[in-house]
């Protein structure tokens, strides 16, 4: 069984790479959080529509939820 929440490490590589290519602003480093919490309930929203059973994603979102001081410091530090 798969525990909810991300690999912060590996965001903060994939940023890393990202922002070597294109700038990042410190606005949107500040969001991101924000669209990976809004992308979570879109796609519980999504599913809900669809009448697929709940596969997860509200503990993945609840997660994010908890854990945004830690997603939005591995997201600065891949920016820096």
């Amino acid at each position: 069984v798969r525990r909810p929440g991300l690999d912060l490490r590996k965001v903060s590589r994939f940023l890393r790479g990202y922002a070597a290519i294109v700038p990042v602003s410190a606005d949107e480093v500040r969001v991101i959080p924000v669209y990976l919490h809004g992308r979570g309930l879109q796609k519980i929203a999504k599913r809900a529509r669809s009448g697929i059973a709940e596969t997860g994603m509200l503990a993945e979102v609840q997660w994010l939820s908890a854990n945004v001081s830690a997603i939005s410091d591995a997201v600065a530090a891949g920016i820096r």
